[in-house]
């Protein structure tokens, strides 16, 4: 874990490692540990220390307890792993894309260079900025960093010799777990990311040294469509638990019985016509999350 901290740290990003695992300081208002499906069982004194060093109020981990709310890890542990494994419809879907797609690991040096476009697109599509993976020098910067951190790789999907899609992979006690998949709207049409999924999985998991293939866990909230791409794409659901621990002075307003119901009901009733009452969720879990 030292030396993915480390990979952060280069990468500019604040990082800290607690418990046994890495947290990451990636938003204004909360701090999480990653990969997210790695169970940690910190105190709840550690975390609230973590919050208030960084100025954060709220933290999502993957939980050691069970405790906060259980969730599914999207795990492949199945050497065999071919076409048999996926959904039909993905199925058809990454033979159609192997007709027009190539994979192939793609060494840092040239990541710099190739994925700086799929950056691009991914954060324009998302509406994020990300200086991280779309300026070229910071980028490159993180590519440096990526090479230097033991068991990570990236493996990209070309169509007609132009990069659609990648994802970094990390290997880490027997688990190679998936940080990143991004891929550029130009060339969507050829279903990069069908061909990514599987012949990734394939190449890993015919590896004597990779046990298991993760590719993370449910997020709070869930996001349905991410999760069903994943179960088509033959990934297996595991239960797991994810905790939330809130600032002394936000939890005890909003873990109080009566704003969790007041929030729950506002999100069931209104969370289609504003999406983002959905991310309340977090408090939900909040109020479930008992660490000593």
């Amino acid at each position: 874990m030292e030396h993915l901290q480390a990979f952060y740290q280069r990468t500019g990003q604040s990082s800290s490692q607690m418990a046994g695992g890495v947290w990451l300081v990636e938003t204004r208002l909360s701090v999480f540990s990653t990969p997210g499906s790695i169970p940690l069982r910190p105190t709840k004194s550690e975390i609230v220390n973590l919050l208030q060093r960084t100025g954060r109020i709220a933290a999502i981990f993957g939980s050691g307890f069970e405790t906060g709310k259980e969730v599914n890890s999207f795990v492949v542990r199945d050497r065999s792993y071919g076409m048999q494994s996926l959904q039909r419809q993905f199925r058809q879907q990454v033979k159609i894309a192997l007709q027009h797609c190539h994979c192939r690991p793609v060494e840092w040096h040239e990541m710099a260079r190739l994925a700086l476009p799929v950056n691009q697109s991914t954060m324009a599509r998302r509406g994020v900025h990300a200086p991280r993976y779309t300026d070229p020098m910071c980028w490159a910067a993180y590519c440096e960093a990526a090479s230097l951190l033991p068991g990570c790789e990236a493996i990209g999907c070309f169509v007609g010799g132009e990069l659609a899609a990648y994802m970094i992979t990390w290997l880490h006690a027997g688990v190679c777990y998936g940080l990143y998949m991004l891929w550029t709207e130009s060339l969507r049409a050829a279903h990069p990311t069908h061909a990514l999924y599987y012949e990734t999985v394939r190449d890993r998991m015919s590896r004597p040294e990779v046990e298991a293939m993760c590719v993370g866990r449910q997020t709070v909230p869930a996001m349905t469509s991410v999760d069903r791409f994943k179960r088509h794409a033959g990934f297996m659901p595991e239960p797991c638990h994810v905790g939330v621990i809130l600032r002394p002075g936000v939890s005890s307003i909003m873990t109080h019985p009566w704003s969790v119901r007041a929030l729950r009901s506002i999100r069931q009733r209104a969370g289609h016509r504003w999406p983002k009452l959905h991310h309340a969720e977090v408090f939900e879990v909040a109020a479930e999350t008992h660490l000593s």
